[in-house]
């Protein structure tokens, strides 16, 4: 499937980030214990900030028809318990905005990911240090370090800093992007395509690295912009593949 038609499984507020697909709520890379009822309200606000979400539709979300049960009280307990986790309150909001006997509104700013913006500058960052001639294993580490939490990939971010402790800065970017082809041929989910084929060239991978470029192609990938423009592709150059990447996205060779 195509990553563009899909909906970003990272939904980020303030310094929260929410997981669509599992249900995680965290703030600042620490896990919130989030109930179902109210991680389906929060994700019915989410699903269209600044407008309103009426109490039927939360109702009929939330209680299948024929369920028994005081839906305005149990649907203000919900709601509560979702303010609770997000560290927000009615008399005073911060995101969820109460509209009086109409249903509720989110307010805060919501940013969809990870890919996107902070993804481009991932592949820039360690475009740059490579340019400069600094140790290109040594500083991808760091640049992933830092970049990982921001993104929402604690798990990942933890799988990084474990195997540069037992192996090294070369050993934990073999690792990191070992664990995130799992993920994404696991979930049919390609916003690390870009991430994984620079990797991959950095470590002198040229097969690994043409296959996720191959990818990037299918899965119409911004990385194809940059595929001749970008020193990072620099060690791929020679390889006659690479000139048949270029034919194939219609750049010059």
């Amino acid at each position: 499937m195509g990553s563009n038609t899909r909906n970003p499984r990272i939904v980020r507020f303030a310094d929260y980030s929410l997981d669509l697909e599992t249900a995680e709520l965290r703030r600042n890379g620490d896990r919130i214990i989030l109930q179902d009822q109210p991680f389906q309200i929060v994700t019915a606000l989410l699903e269209t900030p600044g407008q309103l979400v009426t109490r039927e539709e939360l109702i009929n979300r939330l209680w299948p028809t024929g369920t028994f049960v005081d839906f305005d009280q149990s649907l203000n307990k919900a709601v509560g318990r979702l303010r609770e986790a997000i560290g927000d309150n009615a008399e005073n909001p911060r995101f969820v905005e109460t509209l009086p006997r109409k249903g509720y509104r989110w307010l805060g700013t919501v940013e969809r990911g990870p890919q996107g913006r902070l993804e481009v500058e991932v592949v820039l960052v360690v475009s740059s240090s490579v340019q400069k001639g600094f140790l290109p294993h040594k500083e991808s580490v760091e640049m992933w370090e830092r970049t990982l939490p921001l993104l929402g990939w604690h798990d990942l971010a933890r799988v990084l800093k474990q195997a540069d402790a037992r192996g090294g800065p070369k050993f934990a970017l073999e690792e990191l992007t070992r664990a995130c082809e799992e993920y994404a041929n696991k979930h049919s989910d390609w916003m690390f395509v870009p991430s994984i084929a620079f990797t991959y060239t950095s470590l002198g991978n040229k097969d690994r690295a043409f296959a996720w470029l191959d990818k990037g192609i299918e899965q119409r990938s911004w990385i194809i912009v940059y595929l001749k423009s970008d020193n990072v592709w620099d060690p791929l150059h020679s390889d006659p593949k690479f000139k048949d990447l270029l034919r194939r996205v219609g750049l010059p060779q």
